[in-house]
């Protein structure tokens, strides 16, 4: 009886050592555990914290000047020197060479007076042949004698169409101007080859009550000119001829749609074909003679005052439209 008691008391002290190697194996796993979390939470050294911190608090003040700071915003646009009065073209009726022109920017013309002029090829080719066939009959009448009619008519004829030919030579050959008035800047280089209803120049309207001082004309997309509001100051850069450069300030006095036709020759490269009318006054004139100013091109950044940043945001897009 007692082998069964020495084996059960060596099964209780079997069972005891496997419970404490257990016990002592949780333990270790548990304190391993807690040394890996002590060493991820000392993974920042102190160095990393400041540079964190520094990042966090840059980021704070960034946030904080989107939402309460302010930043000056500005549109720069293509523009163009103007004279008030209604321009009216002066236009080719037919296809030709610009040879010349009769007057120079700034000269004042009466109505109907040639401003430039051209060939006419077509009528050219056309009075040849009829010169010819007027030859050759009057060749005929010489030989047959004065008294056949018939020869004789169809010399009359040939002599009719030769002449009316040239008339309208002469008529296609003139570029008249259509009013009394001021000629703008030219828009072709003799040489040029013109084409039916070709623009060479334009004829400006004499105001009544004299010449206004020259103005600035912009024009501009819709989101743009929504954005403008008269009373906002503007810079005109101006470059002459012979590369001087100016720089006037003046104010926006005027924005409207559709307000184009009749006062602007031709919009800027580049501009909306259906965009809205800007009018810049300057503050002060420009020391050039106006002729010479008149229909220049020119670049006007125009001050939109100061927004919060974030306005920008949707403020990008627009200002591109432009």
């Amino acid at each position: 009886m007692a082998i069964p008691f020495i084996e059960c008391c060596q099964a209780i002290d079997l069972n005891q050592s496997v419970s404490t190697r257990l016990f002592r194996e949780e333990s270790l796993a548990q304190r391993n555990n807690r040394q890996q979390l002590d060493h991820l939470l000392n993974a920042t050294a102190p160095h990393e914290r400041i540079t964190l911190a520094g990042i966090t608090s840059l980021l704070v003040v960034l946030l904080f000047w989107c939402l309460f700071g302010s930043i000056g915003r500005s549109v720069t646009v293509d523009g163009m020197v103007v004279k008030a009065g209604v321009r009216h073209p002066v236009v080719s009726s037919a296809s030709g060479v610009l040879l010349e022109y009769l007057v120079t920017p700034g000269d004042r013309v009466m109505a109907g007076a040639a401003v430039a002029r051209q060939t006419v090829p077509d009528l050219d080719r056309e009075a040849g042949v009829l010169a010819d066939r007027v030859e050759l009959l009057e060749l005929q009448v010489a030989g047959s004698g004065p008294d056949n009619r018939e020869l004789n008519a169809r010399l009359d004829s040939a002599r009719t169409a030769l002449l009316d030919v040239k008339v309208q030579h002469t008529v296609k050959e003139l570029l008249v101007s259509p009013v009394d008035g001021e000629v703008t800047p030219h828009r072709f280089a003799p040489g040029a080859y013109l084409l039916p209803g070709s623009k060479v120049a334009h004829v400006r309207e004499i105001q009544p009550a004299g010449d206004p001082p020259l103005s600035i004309v912009l024009r501009v997309a819709k989101e743009a000119a929504e954005q403008l509001r008269p009373g906002m100051p503007a810079s005109v850069e101006l470059v002459m001829a012979d590369r001087e450069q100016q720089t006037l300030q003046g104010e926006v006095v005027m924005v409207e749609a559709d307000a184009l036709a009749g006062g602007w020759e031709e919009p800027p490269a580049g501009a909306d074909a259906e965009g809205y009318r800007v009018d810049i006054r300057l503050h002060r004139q420009p020391d050039v003679l106006e002729q010479a100013l008149d229909g220049l091109a020119c670049r006007v950044r125009i001050d939109l005052g100061r927004s919060r940043p974030l306005a920008l945001l949707g403020a990008d897009r627009i200002l591109k439209a432009s």
